[in-house]
C-alpha cells in the first residue's frame, strides 16, 4: 500500500494496449494484459529480467481465446491462476475469467 509515482523507463512494441499489470514478486514475474487494436486479449510474461530493465530478459506473448473482449485488469495469488477483467463492449458484457 501506499502512494507511488510512475517514472518513464523505456518503450516496447506489443501490438496493443496494455491495461493492467501483476507482479509475483516470489517469481519475479510481472504479467501484463492487454488487447490488439482488433479487440483480440493477451498476455504478456516478463521474466528473468535484471533491476528494472523488464524487457531485458525473456518475455512471452499468450493469446487469450476470448475475441472482442477489451481486458482491463489482472491479478494472482500464485502466478499460475490469473483473474482477468473485461468491459462490456457491443454485445460482450463485462465479466471476470480465470485462466
Amino acid at each position: 500500500m501506499g502512494n507511488y509515482v510512475a517514472a518513464y523507463q523505456s518503450t516496447y512494441d506489443i501490438s496493443g494496449l496494455i491495461t493492467g499489470a501483476t507482479f509475483l514478486e516470489s517469481k519475479d514475474l510481472l504479467v501484463l494484459c492487454g488487447y490488439s487494436p482488433q479487440l483480440s486479449p493477451f498476455l504478456y510474461l516478463l521474466y528473468d529480467f535484471s533491476a528494472e530493465q523488464f524487457f531485458g530478459g525473456n518475455k512471452r506473448k499468450i493469446i487469450l481465446d476470448l475475441p472482442l473482449h477489451q481486458t482491463e485488469g489482472i491479478a494472482t495469488s500464485n502466478g499460475l491462476d490469473y483473474f482477468i477483467s473485461n468491459e462490456k463492449y457491443n454485445v460482450i458484457s463485462q465479466k471476470l475469467h480465470k485462466t
